[in-house]
């Protein structure tokens, strides 16, 4: 069901891609993410929420569709006078590569590695991560520290929204606490792991050896 929400980029629209970017960038795509004759690519004319089911449910094919996806959409835009790029999470890589500050290649196959690991990481110990809405950072995170077991405060999103992440028990314990407390909303989230939290070292671990085996230049915005 859900490798059918994807797009499959056939031969006709590699074909549409190669007018637009350079034959290296197109085999380089074809030899990493071509499966089962099918080369998926997450959100591409899909909502936001398909890429996450993705991310969710297959890991090591979803970090590079989504990767894969942004920086197609950034070669074959036609935004000019790029002042700066930004990236959270998986989305630091794409705009590493959006500026050339690490070749596509490398990139993708950073990308890949991390998702293997992060799913590595998430067979040896599971966990997942939750959504608070509507109370100070500060009360978020004592609560997170007076919590039994492993939760901390992941991602600060905005001012009155924030992440949890940890170990599945005591997420949910801290959920619970987090709303007497008068959190307006503490949402377990869809996805496979506890990401950004020390649940992930066992990938850390592994990533931070390829990114220290990688060339990387000043970054430039065309």
């Amino acid at each position: 069901k859900i490798a059918q929400d994807c797009i499959t980029i056939q031969h006709e629209a590699i074909k549409k891609l190669e007018d637009r970017i350079d034959d290296n960038f197109v085999e380089i795509i074809k030899l990493l993410l071509l499966t089962k004759g099918r080369l998926i690519i997450a959100g591409i004319g899909k909502s936001a929420n398909i890429a996450n089911k993705i991310v969710a449910t297959f890991n090591s094919t979803g970090q590079p569709s989504i990767f894969l996806h942004s920086v197609i959409l950034f070669k074959t835009s036609d935004i000019k006078y790029v002042s700066a790029v930004a990236g959270h999470s998986l989305g630091e890589f794409s705009a590493l590569a959006a500026t050339g500050a690490i070749s596509f290649k490398d990139g993708l196959s950073l990308v890949k590695l991390r998702a293997e690991a992060m799913k590595e990481a998430c067979d040896f110990k599971s966990g997942t991560m939750a959504a608070v809405l509507g109370m100070d950072d500060e009360i978020v995170e004592k609560i997170c520290l007076e919590t039994e077991g492993e939760v901390i405060t992941a991602n600060y999103n905005c001012p009155g929204q924030l992440v949890i992440s940890g170990e599945k028990l005591a997420v949910e314990k801290a959920c619970e606490t987090l709303k007497k407390y008068g959190a307006k909303r503490a949402i377990i989230l869809p996805v496979g792991g506890a990401f950004h939290s020390p649940l992930m070292e066992l990938a850390k671990g592994k990533l931070s050896k390829a990114i220290n085996d990688v060339s990387f230049i000043p970054p430039y915005c065309p």
